[in-house]
């Protein structure tokens, strides 16, 4: 494409389907981070009308800007925003030749976008404001019953966040072939952030819920090969239907606190640690890359952490009065 192309080759949602292009072909992007741009550039066009690229200015960027500090978004919001709408910019200008993507670069370097906080580059505490218990999503499963079209898809989707603590695009994307329903094995390979795959296991009760679900998903219309499937078209779950299956459940069953999908991983993630599993192994269980963000789910009390030491402390205070034991029952026999 060269500049000289009729300007509606630059609509932002032309430039964007090139975009996607590049990111899948010429990039080491990982899946999820290449929907993450598509999205932000797709809410970007969206926001202007889909105008043409040619059309914007530095005055419409600091007017997008603007409009998220007026609505009061967080400031990692707005950066990963921004991070988007450069990539795409820097795609124009570097492959498109586009001379006025390279004007709103120039643009973007003088734009301001607050830090997000940390202390010494450390992940800060993930602050969960309550965590689910099992009656509450026995109440979400039984309320995901109740609908007679998608009842039993929902309920194994409850029951697949609940007990592996799987991501919610973990979930959309798993494969048929990457799950075992074998009583042996009760696993699943699933891809992570950066494609990284791993597996995960869950209970018989989860696996007779899956078991459940695919012989209903077998007189579905699939038009995919993933486990969860679309009751509209029968093509995979987008990440955003599983976030509202979830809230949907939560509303029927009547629970007042919010329910939204990571709580289902930032809870298992916190009994799992509570239960004695290692931090690194529920790091390594959950696809944590950074063992600091697996440590963020976990808030030891001083009371737990004093008898997590007295317990590790116990045996060798018990084989210190063995051996005193035997020392005296030794001196005792010399006499």
């Amino acid at each position: 494409m060269t500049p000289q192309a009729a300007l509606s080759d630059y609509s932002i949602a032309a430039c964007l389907v090139r975009f996607k292009q590049y990111m899948r072909t010429a990039t080491d992007l990982g899946v999820l981070t290449q929907g993450r741009y598509a999205y932000e550039v797709g809410m970007f066009a969206r926001a202007l009308g889909n105008c043409s690229i040619m059309d914007i200015t530095p005055q419409t960027l600091l007017a997008w800007n603007a409009g998220f500090w007026e609505a009061g978004a967080a400031p990692a919001t707005v950066k990963q925003k921004h991070t988007a709408l450069k990539k795409f910019l820097r795609y124009l200008s570097r492959f498109e030749k586009v001379a006025q993507a390279k004007e709103l670069l120039e643009a973007f370097d003088e734009m301001h976008v607050p830090r997000v906080r940390s202390t010494l580059g450390q992940q800060q505490p993930l602050r969960v404001p309550y965590s689910l218990t099992r009656e509450r999503v026995d109440k979400m499963h039984a309320a995901a019953l109740k609908n007679p079209r998608v009842g039993v898809r929902n309920g194994a989707i409850v029951k697949f966040l609940w007990a592996p603590g799987v991501r919610r695009a973990e979930l959309a994307n798993l494969l048929m072939r990457d799950l075992d329903l074998d009583p042996e094995a009760r696993q699943a390979t699933v891809v992570g952030k950066g494609l990284k795959e791993r597996v995960v296991y869950f209970d018989q009760d989860t696996a007779d819920e899956l078991a459940r679900w695919l012989a209903d998903r077998a007189t579905w219309p699939a038009r995919d090969d993933t486990v969860f499937l679309s009751a509209d078209d029968g093509y995979r779950l987008t990440p955003n239907t599983v976030s509202a299956i979830i809230r949907d459940c939560a509303q029927q069953a009547g629970l007042r606190k919010e329910v939204w999908t990571h709580l289902f991983r930032h809870t298992r993630a916190t009994e799992l640690l509570e239960d004695g599993m290692p931090l690194l192994a529920t790091a390594e269980f959950l696809g944590h890359s950074n063992v600091n963000t697996t440590k963020g789910y976990y808030h030891q009390d001083p009371g737990r952490l004093r008898d997590e030491y007295d317990k590790a402390m116990a045996p060798k205070g018990r084989r210190q009065q063995q051996q005193r034991s035997g020392q005296q029952s030794s001196g005792a026999e010399q006499q």
